[in-house]
């Protein structure tokens, strides 16, 4: 059988990936192909470039591959005018094609066969192929392994993530996937350390963590998440705990990473990759944006496309905010306004303007329920790591205690 023979269409392949390499949110079209969708072997090629490096342009690809004898195909993939038609019936398509190749192979293997081998034996082989082909085919499966698959995804929807702040996860019942809480703060009240914190306390409970800074970088960030895990796990030796934290593959660190876009992007892949429970953004107001004039919009935008993303993609978003002088979220009321949750960070300052240890954690808005209140939260004093950890405050005040009682 001549390859040639084999139903193919190379301009819809031209186009389906002139369309991925022109596109912003190229991780949606990619996860939805196979290499093998595509017939013709240089765009099986420029596709692994593209499943291996996401932001890969055209000229880089040039350069990639330039080894190979593709300048004809990438001219006319870089020249081909996108007519931005949605995408998806165009994959549907090369999917039919891909079927339709691998049934004409299989007529092929039936023909050379009957003369071969036995009809158990033809049968058996035609059950097997029939099934490879079937599997890129979307149906209802009945088998326990696949309902046993959807089981723990309806149940891990049901999972919340814990903070580690005693009363602030029995008053909240926890962040439930598809939520987005706001942490606010003055500059220098920690918000960064307590962000960190929610991060260490997650990584214990073995949950998958992403955390995007806009401040610090992520040697710095290492730095002090090792010196809390020296609290958590009593090891006393630096370097051993640094190790051992190393090793941990549940926690992903980003500092260059700044664009809303790029978030979204990477989470999305490092879902696919490893799945995903909990984004840490710090912080909201340091998110670049393409015009400063317009950046109250932006921000609002950004706020809206976070608060989809995280029902969308069923991922608890933790977000920190700075406050203004009015002691309201800086820049980004609607970050208020798509939270389930909004806390506060405040305290006082010393003589010497440094704030004191013990601070107020408040519980600003509270969507799935009518608790309000305090939660007095306490910073361990810096070690020369300047590390610091949350805990809960005890309090014997009857009055402070009421205030964590639901409204009436």
């Amino acid at each position: 059988m001549n390859r040639f023979d084999l139903p193919n269409n190379l301009q819809l392949e031209q186009e389906i990936l002139t369309a991925i390499l022109s596109s912003e949110k190229r991780l949606d079209s990619l996860l939805k192909l196979k290499k093998e969708y595509f017939y013709n072997l240089i765009s099986q090629k420029i596709f692994d470039e593209l499943i291996k490096d996401t932001d890969i342009n055209i000229t880089v690809l040039k350069e990639k591959l330039k080894k190979i004898k593709i300048s004809k195909i990438l001219e006319f993939v870089a020249n081909v005018k996108y007519s931005g038609s949605k995408i998806e019936p165009k994959i549907d398509l090369l999917k039919e094609l891909y079927i339709k190749r691998n049934l004409k192979k299989l007529s092929v293997h039936i023909d050379e066969s009957i003369n071969k081998f036995n009809s158990n034996k033809i049968i058996t082989s035609i059950d097997k192929n029939l099934y490879k082909i079937a599997e890129d085919i979307e149906f209802e499966s009945g088998k326990l392994a696949d309902i046993y698959e959807k089981y723990k995804e309806m149940k891990k929807d049901t999972e919340v993530i814990k903070y580690g702040i005693e009363n602030l996860d029995k008053l909240s019942n926890g962040h439930r996937r598809g939520q987005i809480w706001v942490l606010g703060g003055s500059s220098g009240i920690g918000k960064s350390f307590f962000v960190l914190n929610v991060l260490m306390h997650n990584l214990m409970m073995e949950k998958r963590v992403l955390f995007f800074s806009t401040e610090l970088v992520k040697e710095i960030m290492f730095e002090r998440l090792v010196n809390m895990f020296i609290v958590e796990s009593g090891i006393d030796d630096f370097k051993e705990a640094a190790e051992c934290l190393a090793d941990n593959k549940n926690a992903l660190l980003y500092d260059s990473i700044r664009t809303p876009e790029n978030i979204i992007q990477e989470v999305k892949r490092q879902k696919v990759i490893g799945g995903c429970d909990l984004v840490i953004i710090d912080h909201i107001q340091d998110i670049r944006i393409e015009k400063e004039k317009e950046k109250l919009k932006e921000l609002e935008t950004i706020c809206d496309d976070l608060k989809d993303f995280a029902i969308k993609e069923k991922i608890a978003i933790l977000v920190t905010s700075q406050l203004n002088d009015l002691g309201q979220f800086k820049h980004a009321r609607k970050i208020r306004e798509v939270a389930t949750m909004a806390l506060i960070l405040k305290g006082e300052k010393n003589q010497d303007g440094e704030y004191k240890e013990l601070k107020d954690l408040i519980i600003d808005k509270n969507r799935i329920g009518k608790i309000h209140g305090i939660i007095k939260v306490q910073m361990d004093g810096y070690c020369i790591f300047r590390q610091a950890k949350f805990y809960n405050h005890k309090i014997k005040d009857e009055k402070k205690q009421k205030s964590l009682l639901p409204r009436k």
